[in-house]
């Protein structure tokens, strides 16, 4: 099952998502910008908890199909701008 979550911005949000997951005790596969996969479907209240808990960390679960497309694209685009900035460091 994957959950979608916005303001996942570097790193740091991916370290701080897990933590929130490990802290719930919610078992994931993987981490992604914008995009967690857990193992295990989840009830209505972990749901819950976890968009709590994401929520004081300044995160925000979606739920709106549009919300995590327009969320998906800006991921690429943001991801193709940072590899092109740092391929252009490199050959400098």
């Amino acid at each position: 099952m994957k959950l979608y979550i916005k303001y996942m911005v570097s790193i740091r949000c991916k370290m701080m998502v897990k933590e929130e997951l490990k802290k719930l005790g919610i078992p994931y596969v993987a981490v992604n910008w914008g995009e967690v996969e857990i193992i295990e479907n989840i009830t209505a209240k972990q749901r819950k908890q976890i968009k709590i808990a994401l929520r004081k960390s300044g995160f925000e679960l979606m739920d709106d199909k549009k919300d995590i497309l327009i969320e998906k694209i800006k991921n690429v685009v943001g991801g193709g701008i940072l590899k092109m900035l740092s391929e252009k460091r490199l050959k400098q």
